[in-house]
């Protein structure tokens, strides 16, 4: 089970875009974001479409300690609002208001 007090929020930089994340274990993450790009067919997201053989690097944005993933997901999601990141294609964290939202659009198609 990782270790929400070493969380961190970081973003991946290529060619002026970026993609925020978090992670409790950084050298972990990176290895993970290498090998997505190595393997395109496993992956399919704008991100690793993106990078292709640029090259990239990764900033830490902030060392946020916290009790769960949850809460690391929320402030992931603090950063996405406040950066505005091209890269990322999913929401990290919905409110409830905004869940409710999603369903009643879905609902009604």
């Amino acid at each position: 089970m990782p270790n929400f007090e070493k969380n961190l929020i970081y973003k991946l930089c290529c060619d002026g875009e970026i993609y925020i994340g978090h992670t409790t274990n950084l050298y972990k993450r990176i290895y993970t974001h290498k090998n997505s790009i190595k393997n395109p067919d496993r992956y399919t997201s704008k991100l690793y479409n993106f990078i292709g053989e640029k090259p990239w690097y990764i900033e830490v944005i902030e060392m946020y300690p916290c009790q769960s993933s949850k809460e690391a997901i929320e402030r992931e999601q603090y950063w996405i609002q406040i950066l505005k990141p091209s890269l990322n294609t999913n929401r990290a964290f919905r409110t409830i208001e905004i869940q409710k939202k999603c369903d009643c659009i879905k609902s009604s198609k």
